[in-house]
């Protein structure tokens, strides 16, 4: 199988996972090296240390599976060499080098591979090329799978809700917007929306600042009106679409569950039930 296509699995996080550790396995084979590369058990002699790491720490959702080689050639014409001979399936994604004195001359080149939706975020192959203090070149490979965080069946609308009880407010204000959607094909298309969401996935990301006094909209998950809220989703109103900064807030049973990526999510309830949250 090609990395561009993996295997589809049940989108679980565990499954997602064993894709990506299949997935980089198979992508380590396929780094193209130049004549005469000769595999290593470690990091080669010589390169003051610039091999001994990979270009991101493995984590919680990133697995990573690498190997060493020795080519007797400079490392000019190694490095053009790997840039001529493109992994099949791959882009060519960044270049660089460390500096600083006292380093030895280096250089890496990285490809990515297309992302499997809902399966694997960013799929990369990232080779690092030392020339060796004992002559010849070093080559670090790191096949890096970013896996999907998925949904557990357990964190969805739970069944029997036949109200929504929709409000939009700002802190400490009445309400904007009150309404109670009863009609079972409306209610029934909101709790698809909420539970199609995808989860928040781990990493750092940049935010900007978001203004206070937003109005919050909140969605209440009820079996009929009066009777304990089953479920509930909150969002602040920016007037633009949910992302990692601004996550849906989503808990079942009063207890929080993991947070959401709504995207249109307001939007697409605001022309299903004809009001503005703002």
């Amino acid at each position: 199988m090609q990395p561009g296509t993996p295997n589809l699995p049940v989108p679980t996080s565990s499954g997602n996972r064993r894709v990506a550790v299949r997935d980089a396995e198979r992508m380590l084979a396929l780094a193209v090296l130049p004549p005469g590369a000769v595999r290593l058990s470690a990091a080669p002699h010589g390169d003051d240390r610039l091999l001994a790491k990979p270009p991101q720490e493995p984590s919680g959702d990133l697995v990573d599976r690498h190997g060493w080689w020795e080519v007797p050639a400079p490392l000019a014409s190694v490095l053009a060499f790997l840039q001529a001979h493109r992994p099949p399936g791959s882009r060519p994604s960044g270049s660089g080098q460390e500096g600083g004195p006292g380093v030895p001359a280096n250089e890496m080149v990285s490809f990515s591979f297309p992302p499997v939706s809902g399966v694997v975020s960013a799929r990369s192959l990232t080779l690092d090329a030392v020339t060796l203090s004992g002559g010849g070149t070093g080559i670090r490979v790191d096949a890096q799978v970013t896996w999907v965080l998925a949904r557990s069946a357990h964190e969805r609308v739970p069944a029997g809700v036949h109200v929504v009880k929709v409000t939009s407010a700002r802190p400490g204000a009445p309400a904007i917007v009150s309404v109670s959607v009863t009609a079972p094909r409306t209610v029934g298309r909101i709790v698809s929306l909420v539970d199609r969401m995808s989860t928040v996935q781990p990493g750092a990301y940049s935010c900007p600042a978001l203004m206070a006094g937003k109005p919050v909209v909140t969605f209440a998950f009820q079996a009929a009106a009066g009777l304990p809220v089953l479920a509930q989703a909150s969002l602040t109103d920016y007037g633009f679409g949910s992302g990692p900064c601004n996550p849906v807030s989503f808990s079942i049973g009063g207890r929080a569950q993991k947070p959401l990526i709504g995207g249109s999510f307001l939007a697409e309830v605001q022309r299903l039930l004809g009001v503005r949250f703002l």
